[in-house]
């Protein structure tokens, strides 16, 4: 999982067995990406907005493409 402000990575983490993950972010507007280490193309993004204090819940579908 990335985290990018105007295109630029600030923040990365794993997710855990159920597929829940968590970032501390600053205040302000991003970009949440799905990543796969396995090397396809992450197919799942999410903007969202951080106020101080907020706890958000993003929900993403990653599609493998196969099919």
């Amino acid at each position: 999982m990335q985290a990018l402000k105007q295109g630029i990575v600030v923040s990365t983490t794993r997710t855990d067995s159920t597929g829940e993950f968590r970032l501390a972010l600053a205040p302000g507007t991003y970009t949440i990406v799905a990543t796969n280490s396995g090397g396809f193309q992450s197919t799942a993004e999410s903007d969202v907005s951080i106020r101080a204090g907020q706890t958000k819940k993003v929900n993403l579908i990653v599609d493998t493409g196969i099919r």
